[in-house]
């Protein structure tokens, strides 16, 4: 089944179930940009034309008119805004055509003359989430479990993204998302430390040895997210030296408790890994920005161990994919609709997040839906869901 299918599929059956228990529907609430202290990058608001996932070709438009080959990129997809701010893309178009997963993407062709960026590339290395308060996510050598804040203050419904920095990235879209439909959001995460109680992982950095910091966290939030009772959480994390059975089994046990509070717990995909940092590949081959292409599939083993070991373990938890719209062929562009995707190795640039914003609205909206069903309708209405993942978008592995 296609990503829109599924979506629609899904959001229909949710709709019924509401209408049958005579649940109240959620309606989308309006907060002015002065209430809120939690801000995201402010280029893609300037920036007339569509940029980020916003250029990806999404097939025949409102008209019946095609705009492109089925899966392969718009013809602003990789050159973005233009030096006159125009472009030849479909404006608000956010994913690949119905089926277009990476295996049936038209590899695009990578230009080796950088576009006008949204961000210039110098300043792509600070293009990360603005966090409100300061502080709030847990740095390296911290044990007590901050929330970061975004969405709508007064919010009815609490999304919570919980992990290492790859959970923390999605709060720019998200922050968006919740200021539109009366969410509050909010973030605990500690950096290069996963979800996962009761695992050891090594200390990044010079330093290494055992990160004793991040085993210490995880009493800390499990208790904060007891106490904050969020509707629901959005797990993530990046790649560790740990045997992926044994992560998943941690956080499969996170899942568990979460799920016990009454929370619809989702895992977010980690995204492809980039074999070198980005920006500094762009800025030391000037005029060869090819040469910072990678194979998705090798960026996708790189990427979020012991995430598919825990889907296995628990098939009722929901799974959330948005690696169709960050690399839509089998080589990884560094640059898509103006915007340099990653920031670093394997983080995407808050610029990019947040052009995502319509995708993850999409597959974010049933979880939130499925949050105000009794157990057990909820549990078999999302057992087995592949959010954002085509039928014939390959595995990880």
């Amino acid at each position: 089944m296609t990503q829109r299918g599924f979506g629609l599929g899904l959001n229909c059956t949710l709709a019924g179930v509401l209408a049958g228990l005579a649940l109240v529907a959620l309606s989308p609430a309006s907060v002015t940009s002065g209430t809120v202290a939690w801000r995201t990058p402010q280029v893609v608001d300037d920036v007339r034309a569509p940029v980020g996932a916003g250029a990806l070709d999404a097939g025949p438009d409102d008209g019946g008119r095609t705009t492109g080959e089925q899966g392969a990129l718009s013809s602003a997809a990789l050159g973005g805004p233009g030096q006159d701010g125009t472009t030849g893309g479909d404006a608000g178009a956010t994913a690949l055509p119905e089926g277009g997963g990476a295996e049936d993407a038209v590899e695009p062709e990578i230009p080796d003359v950088l576009p006008t960026l949204a961000v210039p590339l110098e300043q792509v290395a600070d293009d990360q989430p603005v966090l409100d308060p300061e502080g709030c996510n847990t740095d390296i050598r911290g044990t007590s479990a901050g929330v970061c804040r975004a969405g709508d203050p007064d919010g009815d419904v609490l999304v919570a993204l919980n992990g290492d920095s790859h959970a923390g990235m999605w709060i720019t879209a998200l922050d968006e998302i919740g200021r539109d439909r009366g969410w509050q959001v909010v973030s605990l995460t500690k950096s290069s430390c996963p979800p996962a109680p009761g695992v050891e992982v090594q200390r990044p950095g010079e330093r290494g040895g055992s990160y004793e910091q991040c085993t210490a966290y995880q009493s800390d939030v499990d208790e904060r997210l007891q106490e904050l009772e969020p509707d629901v959480v959005l797990l993530s994390s990046a790649a560790y030296d740990v045997p992926p059975d044994e992560l998943a089994a941690a956080m499969a046990r996170r899942v568990d408790s979460l799920r016990e509070a009454g929370a619809v717990v989702g895992m977010v995909r980690d995204v492809p890994r980039v074999p070198f940092d980005m920006p500094e590949c762009l800025l030391d081959n000037p005029g060869e920005a090819s040469a910072c292409a990678f194979p998705r599939e090798e960026g996708l083993v790189r990427s979020g161990v012991g995430q598919d070991e825990l889907a296995a373990l628990r098939p009722a938890m929901p799974v959330l994919e948005f690696n169709d719209a960050v690399c839509p062929g089998p080589v990884c562009s560094p640059v898509l609709g103006g915007v340099v995707v990653w920031r670093d190795s394997n983080h995407l640039s808050a610029t990019y997040v947040r052009s995502l914003r319509d995708l993850v609205e999409e597959q974010v909206t049933p979880l939130v839906e499925a949050s105000r069903l009794p157990e057990p309708a909820r549990t078999v209405l999302l057992e087995g869901t592949r959010l954002g993942q085509s039928s014939s978008s390959p595995s990880r592995r």
